[in-house]
């Protein structure tokens, strides 16, 4: 652009003044106009209030002319997202960037290709976060074997158990069945709690009744592997209860968490695939919308899906579960909450292929035994546990309102 064709942003008094002195006086007497590459922008910062002298440019790396200042990021629309994630913090030569970004040049109105628009004004504002390097966190993968993956090394199974001791030795037995030496991890918040011995067993114990999201917490805490799949004390592994499709989904997809299906003593599977979005209100709060069903497929998979919430079935990346975690306040009826706090963090899949079976709920009264009793004393909700759970929608999440098929 010539000199002076940038007027100046308006609440930013004398900004157009500088910009025109750094758009057209990079090289006072030498370049007269500065000329970009069609659908490129030019980032720039460093310590310079003004462009610095010509010595202090950096090459033509980007086909523009003139070169530009250093240092700069430099993005081309014609390309996915920008060249880089991170700005270059150090001008040409020894110099060191101690006033960040100074000003953008570009075609206004070509927006990135991720979304969104180019500022109408030759300057923008940005925030710079300085901060450490992330250490990395590596899983051993421990040696496969005949088979793809060795899921004792990458996996670990978590349950939370309440009373039910019947329930949770059949589960134990039915894992043993497919995975001897997988580790199994029990929160256990029972009144009278009752050992659960054998090997790569791990039993936690609890204040009675600390509920079920606590337990969730707990147990998840203490998984040492990659992925941690959740079961129900009341599932029974089949011959379907593949936990090697699911970890294949996990290694070679983006997915955080896959979920598979719950199969009842009637023959019907459930999925429980949910897509759950908000939609944007005013200062009084947002609306929260859940909807039975999923996005997509997920490619390269069949029978998976890529959705929002799945059922109390699932594997995911240890780190990421634990990142989002349970709401404790939450102790005797939740699941959906959970992924809801994990909106726009879980990215989750579902896979309908992968069964596990779920124990017969069918007793009539007289052949419940005493723990069975006194379980369904606890574990359907009262209108005090509604009262939490929407609380916690409306001042934690800040919903004013929910809507659901």
């Amino acid at each position: 652009q010539r000199r002076g064709q940038y007027p100046e942003p308006s609440g930013s008094p004398g900004m157009g003044r500088a910009a025109k002195h750094q758009v057209g006086e990079a090289n006072p007497g030498h370049h007269k106009e500065w000329a970009a590459a069609p659908r490129a922008v030019v980032l720039w910062g460093g310590e310079y209030s003004q462009p610095p002298n010509r010595r202090d440019w950096l090459g033509n790396a980007a086909g523009l002319s003139p070169p530009v200042p250093g240092p700069a990021l430099l993005w081309d629309g014609s390309t996915k997202g920008p060249v880089s994630r991170w700005l270059p913090l150090r001008a040409a030569g020894e110099r060191r960037d101690r006033h960040g970004i100074r000003g953008v040049l570009g075609p206004w109105g070509t927006p990135p290709a991720g979304g969104g628009s180019l500022p109408v004004s030759p300057f923008a504002s940005f925030t710079i976060r300085i901060r450490h390097t992330p250490t990395p966190k590596l899983y051993n993968p421990g040696a496969p074997g005949d088979a793809d993956y060795n899921i004792s090394a990458l996996v670990t199974i978590a349950t939370k158990t309440f009373l039910r001791y019947d329930k949770l030795r059949a589960l134990i037995a039915s894992i043993r069945r497919f995975y001897p030496t997988v580790t199994i991890i029990i929160a256990d918040d029972s009144q009278h709690p009752e050992p659960v011995g054998g090997p790569h067993i791990e039993q936690y114990f609890m204040p009675f009744g600390k509920g079920w999201f606590a337990g969730r917490n707990l147990a998840i805490s203490q998984v040492t592997t990659k992925y941690v799949l959740w079961v129900d004390d009341d599932f029974i592994f089949t011959p379907r209860t593949r936990v090697e499709k699911l970890v294949d989904v996990l290694e070679k997809t983006s997915l955080d968490l896959v979920g598979g299906g719950v199969r009842e003593i009637t023959g019907v599977t459930t999925t429980y695939r949910q897509k759950i979005s908000v939609q944007a209100g005013g200062e009084e709060g947002d609306c929260l919308q859940t909807r039975q069903g999923y996005h997509h497929l997920l490619e390269g998979f069949p029978g998976c899906v890529v959705t929002d919430g799945v059922v109390n079935f699932f594997l995911a990346h240890t780190a990421k579960v634990l990142e989002v975690g349970f709401d404790p306040r939450l102790s005797r009826v939740a699941h959906l909450e959970f992924f809801i706090d994990g909106l726009g963090v879980l990215h989750v899949g579902s896979c309908a292929d992968v069964v596990v079976d779920h124990a017969s709920k069918l007793k009539l009264p007289w052949q419940k035994s005493e723990s069975e009793r006194q379980y369904a004393k606890f574990r359907y909700p009262t209108s005090g546990d509604s009262s939490v759970k929407y609380g916690l929608f409306y001042f934690k999440n800040r919903f004013k309102c929910m809507t659901s098929n």
